[in-house]
């Protein structure tokens, strides 16, 4: 019993390695300024939380990127967004699709503004946006504004489906 159970582990350990393996690579650019916003670090970083836990693509996290040399960091920490440097990032790290984002102020309102760009196109495959009054409401808003940007999350449509089950 002990081995059919160990050999069911493994085995489903090796499906989901596969199964990460086959997702497709996205880099999360630090999200640019175009006005002063204080807590630009910590939205960037909530923004590569979401597209980690979105579960439809691997994330390359900024450890992986730690091994980008200095120009393509520091052309990351400059908010790049023209297509020779969204190419030349994605192939330096392996990557399929790099979210680009920028955030301003107009008068009272924020908006965050995001890109999904894929790097063999080196077009925008689909952008999302969100407007707060605040930068503690993106932290709320950053599920669904990823969701927007990437699709339906897998853990949405599980829950969905769950909710099917229970209701029939």
């Amino acid at each position: 019993m002990r081995l059919v159970l160990l050999m069911i582990a493994i085995t489903s350990v090796e499906a989901i390695a596969a199964q990460a393996a086959e997702l497709p690579t996205v880099v999360v650019a630090p999200i640019k300024q175009l006005s002063p916003f204080e807590g630009i670090a910590m939205l960037t970083e909530e923004l590569r939380t979401q597209v980690a836990r979105h579960g439809k693509y691997r994330l390359v996290t900024p450890e992986e990127m730690a091994a980008v040399d200095g120009e393509l960091q520091r052309q990351l920490e400059g908010g790049c967004s023209d297509s020779s440097c969204v190419a030349e990032i994605g192939g330096a790290l392996g990557a399929r699709f790099v979210i680009t984002g920028q955030i301003g102020k107009l008068g009272r309102i924020y908006s965050l503004n995001l890109k999904l760009i894929d790097i063999e196109t080196v077009a925008a495959k689909q952008a999302a946006s969100a407007r707060a009054t605040s930068v503690e409401d993106f932290l709320e808003k950053m599920p669904t504004v990823v969701d927007d940007l990437l699709g339906e999350s897998l853990r949405r449509k599980m829950k969905v489906k769950a909710k099917s089950k229970g209701t029939s």
